[in-house]
């Protein structure tokens, strides 16, 4: 379950003392996914300070795996959306099911919008 920050305010307000200690604890775990999200995006440019954590390179080039997986993929497009969509957290995008589909190249035929065919024929948008 998705829980906002106004709604972890909102419990400490009416618990009464310590509220700051107790309030950015508690937000801490629901605002940590969006920051990985966000800075992990941040770090692919090289005009961006600061350490990249162990292991960011790796992250990056499966991500560009799994963005190409994603056109041809259902699956593997179901779960980067829940992800971005913060439905799940970004390490459901490792899951070994979802893993295999990405090393893989993705199952299926490419995925493709109304506003993206040409003659009838659905056309596949190169990602990454």
């Amino acid at each position: 379950m998705v829980v906002s920050w106004a709604k972890v305010l909102d419990e400490h307000l009416s618990r009464g003392p310590l509220l700051a200690q107790r309030f950015f604890a508690e937000v801490a775990k629901v605002v940590s996914n969006p920051w990985e999200i966000a800075t992990g995006e941040d770090l692919r440019f090289p005009q961006v300070e600061g350490a990249h954590p162990p292991g960011t390179a790796l992250i990056h080039r499966y991500m560009v795996r799994a963005h190409r997986a994603t056109q041809k993929d259902p699956v593997v497009l179901r779960r980067f959306f829940e992800v971005v969509n913060l439905l799940a957290p970004p390490t459901a995008m490792l899951a070994p099911g979802i893993v295999w589909r990405v090393l893989f190249g993705g199952f299926g035929a490419p995925q493709s919008t109304p506003a993206l065919k040409e003659a009838g024929r659905p056309v596949a948008v190169e990602m990454g």
